[in-house]
């Protein structure tokens, strides 16, 4: 049976609106992995593995084919060539071909895929993410609102730090955790570093007199999946407490 029948590709009306004049993309540094997007989503996921295969298998040996149907992944997909040599003649060949209606943008993939690095003996499992001040350090805030907000900003801090501070006990969930016990020569990028990799993150605000801060997220579910992985952790030698600001 011809897989083909059942894959729906557009009139062609939808092709004539999908032509267009595009840029020239820079290619990435040769790779055994191509990087595909802006492919046809109506194709189910088994039926575009087969039919890249079928497309690409023409320029050398394929190691495998990534696609998922997630909204993440949508419209996107990864070809492994055994050799680099065959994928730079399938990019060669194939970027911008017609494929069901939409034209294949093709490039190499940043990264080797876990297929090759599995053949060349490099392969490590992915550990989780170590938080590391040092990898940080160098980021800066440029959001213009925060900037203009930033005085505003300062002033509820110090209402927030004139609290008294309440030790082991429960407090209602809040979109901001406060940090205690913080080093003497603490400063925001260091907390940032440690706090900013966790989604949601908005801002730090230090209050270096008290040895307190602010951290700040979107909404309370994303300051609790912060607050569950570093209610306590150590900054150097000294370990700081965290928990949430109080209302």
């Amino acid at each position: 049976m011809d897989n083909k029948q059942s894959i729906p590709v557009p009139d062609n009306k939808e092709n004539e609106m999908q032509e267009e004049v595009e840029e020239e993309i820079k290619l990435l540094p040769p790779n055994n992995t191509i990087y595909i997007n802006n492919l046809n989503e109506r194709i189910s996921i088994d039926d575009l593995k087969q039919e890249l295969f079928k497309l690409f298998s023409e320029y050398g040996s394929i190691l495998e084919i990534k696609a998922k149907k997630n909204i993440r992944m949508r419209g996107q997909a990864f070809v492994v060539f055994e050799q680099i040599a065959c994928a730079q003649k399938a990019i060669e060949a194939l970027n911008r071909k017609n494929f069901y209606g939409k034209a294949l943008h093709l490039n190499f993939a940043k990264t080797k895929s876990d297929a090759i690095l599995k053949r060349e003996g490099a392969y490590a499992p992915r550990q989780p993410k170590i938080f590391n001040a040092a990898d940080f350090i160098e980021e800066r805030q440029s959001n213009k609102k925060q900037k203009e907000n930033l005085k505003n900003k300062e002033s509820a801090t110090a209402k927030l730090a004139a609290q008294p501070l309440v030790q082991n006990t429960i407090i209602q969930p809040h979109h901001t955790l406060f940090l205690e016990n913080l080093p003497i020569n603490s400063n925001t990028e260091v907390i940032k570093a440690f706090f900013a990799t966790f989604p949601g993150f908005k801002e730090v605000r230090l209050v270096p007199q008290k040895r307190v801060a602010f951290v700040e997220y979107e909404d309370e579910n994303k300051a609790t999946a912060a607050l569950a992985s570093l209610q306590s952790f150590k900054i150097g030698d000294q370990t700081v407490t965290a928990n949430y600001a109080k209302a």
